[in-house]
């Protein structure tokens, strides 16, 4: 949600009790309405979309926490507006660092769009998102930690603090002292964010039902390493939304990859398996790694993919094939089926690669130019999120991992 103008020639003599931004975001009237289309329209037909409700939302209106993040967020973009204009003569064109190389640092904000167009304070997604939220479902709130974080080195500390107790604890150690529940066939993945939760002083099982990590984006994984610090697995991001591809107008820097990659942050909970083929429970916690992607990870790796999936889907290029052996004949399944694979990108062409997922052979719910196939997710190859990971487990407070 756009905000006000950054101004570099205004923002720098601000402060912020008296800054621009802060006049605007004190008295909002805010509209939600739903984007009733699958494609792009003109603002001009926004008119017959429905109106959900409105809100005249008061500085009073943001908790204390926000408010204290905000004033952060603001001072970091003036402090590196500052920095720009005294280290480099011709500044100006050192502003394009603006719209990326806060993105590790800034919690609730961003800006946008890109220099040499003129940049605007933005309400991240996610935090527009928690603001509806707890003004349209009052009886469903999220749950506030014991802890306030108004910066993201205050999640860094929290992490080194937790790394100096636990470090060295197998996941059942864990597990029984969080009270996370862990079955025989679990998937880490499904203990990680309960994990994290407890950790952090919450009771619930989802980081997304946790307001803080939900309204700066803040999504948790766990990655098991090998002792030699080598992958043992791919890392799944998010499910794909084909719809999105029948918006002809739409831009990357619009788009739900986009979006995703600019906008999350990862938190991820490190383990070490004791040896090939341990148990679940025996792998050994040995730290956090806070990963934010920059603008060139995203460029270089996920812009591909959003064109190859785009010029499949769009020309009507996707194709189904048999999985062939060696010998020529297909793959069949347990269960006497074919076994099928897409031309989307895959993990031998790239860092980022498309792959789908369901519970058997049977469980084809999409259906993209008349194929039905799995549910597909956007996935980072192991090998690749290992070797940044591995490189530091623990987050002192003056580091952070970057793609």
């Amino acid at each position: 949600m756009s905000i006000t103008a950054v101004s570099p020639e205004k923002i720098t003599e601000e402060m912020y009790n008296d800054s621009s931004f802060l006049h605007k975001i004190a008295h909002l009237l805010l509209f939600y309405y739903l984007y009733d289309s699958k494609s792009t329209v003109k603002a001009s037909e926004y008119a017959r979309f429905p109106l959900l409700t409105y809100q005249f939302h008061e500085y009073s209106d943001y908790t204390q926490e926000e408010r204290d993040t905000l004033m952060s967020d603001w001072q970091k973009v003036k402090n590196f507006i500052v920095f720009l204009q005294e280290h480099h003569s011709d500044y100006e064109k050192e502003y394009p660092r603006l719209s990326y190389e806060l993105r590790q640092e800034l919690m609730l904000l961003d800006t946008a769009p890109k220099w040499p167009h003129r940049p605007r304070f933005r309400f991240k997604r996610t935090f527009v998102t928690s603001i509806y939220q707890r003004h349209a479902f009052k009886r469903q709130k999220k749950e506030a930690l014991p802890e306030k974080y108004t910066e993201i080195h205050d999640i860094y500390d929290k992490c080194h603090e937790l790394v100096v107790a636990h470090r060295g604890k197998t996941v059942q150690q864990m597990c029984d002292e969080f009270s996370v529940t862990v079955s025989r066939d679990i998937a880490l993945k499904s203990i990680a964010e309960p994990i994290i939760v407890k950790m952090f002083g919450g009771t619930r099982h989802k980081m997304r039902d946790i307001e803080l990590f939900s309204k700066i984006g803040l999504v948790g994984k766990s990655i098991v390493l090998t002792q030699s610090g080598k992958r043992t697995e791919d890392t799944k991001f998010f499910t794909i939304d084909f719809d999105e591809f029948s918006q002809r107008d739409l831009e990357f820097e619009d788009s739900q990859f986009y979006e995703f990659f600019s906008s999350h942050k990862i938190l991820f909970v490190v383990f070490e398996e004791p040896s090939q083929g341990a148990p679940l429970t025996e792998n050994v916690f040995v730290g956090f790694s806070l990963v934010t992607f920059s603008e060139d990870f995203i460029q270089c790796h996920v812009r591909p993919v959003w064109e190859r999936v785009r010029y499949l889907v769009r020309n009507q290029k996707l194709r189904e094939s048999p999985v062939l052996k060696k010998d020529g004949t297909p793959v069949v399944n347990k269960n006497g089926v074919v076994s099928t694979e897409l031309n989307f990108p895959k993990s031998s062409e790239g860092v980022v690669f498309v792959r789908g997922t369901g519970t058997d052979s049977n469980d084809k719910r999409e259906c993209v130019n008349g194929i039905r196939m799995y549910y597909q997710q956007l996935w980072v190859k192991g090998s690749y999120m290992a070797e940044l990971v591995g490189q530091s487990y623990t987050i002192p407070p003056q580091i952070m991992m970057r793609l």
